[in-house]
């Protein structure tokens, strides 16, 4: 897997240090936030952290030409984190609509399973096999059977620069396991943001409290500039027909359950699973992930005269 490239960051560094030391220092800082991310940090399992995408993933069939491939549709999030496109025909097969439901492993990679394009609407499980094998996951093999692994329009638009699918453990770390600053909530499933209903997740760092009513747009630019991830009932999608569209929400995760199912978290009205199992031909939401590296920074610091002083340098990693 490519892990996120960094960026070189500015970062600034306050330290204290025992009267006339002096020297180089290697520090830990944050690298910047990729193109398409939310800049909240959540952990997914210990010592690893992730960046949420700005919004679910959507294939736009209706700019290609109708070709074999085609040619032309590209992948992109969603502007908002509230947006969903619904009953837009993603009940039909139809290479040229918009879509953001798609079969288990529709990367639009030819990884080995009969259904691998993110039209496809067939309701037999089996074609929807990750790398032809009901034993694989996405993230097995190449990894193209993962949707991260395509170009992302406003997400870099790099194919294999890190984008990927959580897996089943990484969803329940994130709403079960994961340690929160002061013990503060990890989710809240039920509000509404901009009239969409759906589950709203807090980074790691979040010192507020749960958010207790719904929020208009305005209201949600405050959470989200905190690093908070809304995730909106976008329904599923079995064969030609699309249902529960605003009232229930159902994530894919890169991880197979058994030849007929894969696993995905799924929330409805008042509650969240993250061991929700769904069939692999049923068509379902997608957000995306990119990891989170810690870089270290070596500065040549020095003191302040006075004694505990603070230490301000610069320098590059």
């Amino acid at each position: 897997m490519n892990y996120l490239r960094l960026r070189r960051a500015v970062l600034a560094v306050l330290f204290v240090l025992l009267p006339g030391v002096a020297g180089l220092m290697k520090v830990m800082g944050q690298g910047s936030v990729p193109e398409g991310a939310i800049n909240g940090m959540y952990s997914i399992a210990e010592g690893q952290q992730v960046y949420f995408s700005q919004g679910n993933l959507q294939y736009i069939g209706s700019a290609g030409n109708g070709d074999e491939n085609n040619t032309g549709a590209y992948w992109k999030f969603a502007e908002h984190q509230w947006d969903y496109l619904g009953y837009n025909g993603q009940g039909s097969d139809s290479k040229t609509v918009d879509r953001d439901l798609f079969g288990w492993g529709t990367s639009g990679y030819n990884h080995g399973a009969n259904c691998y394009q993110p039209w496809s609407i067939s309701s037999t499980y089996s074609d929807y096999y990750a790398y032809g094998n009901s034993g694989y996951n996405l993230f097995d093999q190449s990894g193209q059977a993962d949707w991260g692994y395509n170009a992302i329009s406003n997400g870099g638009n790099q194919e294999n620069s890190g984008w990927r699918t959580l897996t089943r453990d990484e969803w329940d770390y994130v709403f079960n396991t994961r340690t929160m600053v002061n013990g503060g909530p990890r989710y809240t499933v039920g509000r509404r943001v901009e009239g969409v209903l759906g589950v709203i997740v807090y980074p790691d760092n979040y010192t507020g409290s749960a958010v207790s009513s719904d929020l208009t747009a305005e209201g949600w630019a405050e959470y989200e500039a905190a690093g908070c991830v809304f995730l909106p009932a976008a329904g599923y999608r079995d064969g030609t027909s699309v249902n529960f569209v605003g009232s229930g929400g159902y994530y894919w995760s890169a991880s197979y359950y058994n030849s007929d199912y894969a696993y995905d978290a799924g929330f409805g009205g008042s509650s969240l699973h993250t061991d929700n199992d769904s069939g692999r031909c049923y068509g379902q939401s997608v957000r995306l992930v990119r990891p989170a590296q810690n870089c270290f920074f070596t500065i040549n610091a020095t003191p302040n005269p006075a004694e505990g002083g603070a230490v301000s340098g610069s320098g590059a990693y």
